[in-house]
């Protein structure tokens, strides 16, 4: 029986690797409605036949889209500010030396500060409405997509500039043709784990202060002592993440395609 598992497994690794996830996902979710039937009691941990119920009704209600479109741009505007930010400040430094020296400290003493305790201070300078979510959202994306840019910018190989320079390469065809495509696996690391962290930037700064979005939704619910309702604002991000997470792996199969397949190379901070 293992033997012919095995022997399907390296005819279908795709295949194999989905029914995988899912035989989890769905063993994982039958053992937690068995906890709230029978173990502890659903005021605490709610179960996934409540909570699906409450998605259902949030779906089929204008007042959840229009919450989770303005979630959706909080992210997505602070993601590609931030990121975008980050990724050409760490290609900077990472290609002139004495600019990066300069600045090292002080963007290594910032990153120490927890991003979190920065929601109040922009709330007070941008106000409550977006721009303040935008902006813990942008710094949350920021030190994720600069470090893991300055690390690739670093992390190219000097004997490959040589080769260049002795074949009559000059600076520009060698950050073109070397320096970004080297730090390009480290650009998209940092993106993709930045992700998440926009979300965490929006969804926190809207706990701290707002009235509309899908942190506000999971507030309200915790504050009606609604449990499901509050996996399901959970549940919801969890499916933003993953569907803007997707996205990223098609951008980076395109980008990367000159990479040989398995090759990895990236760091996250």
């Amino acid at each position: 029986m293992i033997r012919m598992f095995k022997a399907w497994f390296r005819r279908n690794p795709a295949l194999a690797i989905f029914s995988g996830q899912v035989l989890s996902i769905v063993a994982f979710l039958g053992m937690w409605q068995f906890l709230s039937l029978y173990v502890i009691d659903k005021f605490w941990i709610s179960s996934p036949v409540d909570i699906f119920t409450t998605l259902i009704r949030w779906i089929l209600s204008s007042d959840f889209w229009f919450h989770l479109n303005i979630t959706l741009y909080e992210i997505v505007v602070g993601f590609i500010l931030g990121g975008g930010l980050g990724v050409v400040l760490g290609f900077v430094l990472g290609q002139y030396e004495l600019l990066g020296k300069i600045f090292d400290p002080l963007l290594v003493a910032s990153y120490g500060v927890p991003r979190s305790a920065l929601a109040p201070l922009f709330i007070l300078w941008f106000g409550i409405g977006l721009k303040s979510k935008i902006a813990q959202a942008a710094v949350m994306v920021f030190f994720v997509a600069f470090f893991n840019t300055f690390a690739g910018v670093k992390s190219v190989d000097l004997d490959f500039i040589n080769v260049a320079k002795i074949l009559g390469a000059n600076e520009k065809q060698i950050v073109r043709k070397i320096k970004l495509p080297a730090a390009f696996p480290f650009i998209i690391t940092g993106l993709k784990v930045g992700l998440p962290m926009a979300l965490i930037g929006a969804v926190v700064a809207e706990f701290i202060s707002s009235n509309k979005g899908i942190g506000y939704l999971i507030m309200r619910s915790t504050g009606m002592f609604d449990t499901a309702g509050t996996f399901a604002g959970i549940f919801t991000l969890l499916f933003v993440v993953m569907i803007i997470n997707a996205l990223l792996n098609i951008v980076e199969k395109h980008v990367l395609r000159w990479r040989p397949a398995g090759k990895y190379a990236g760091s996250a901070e």
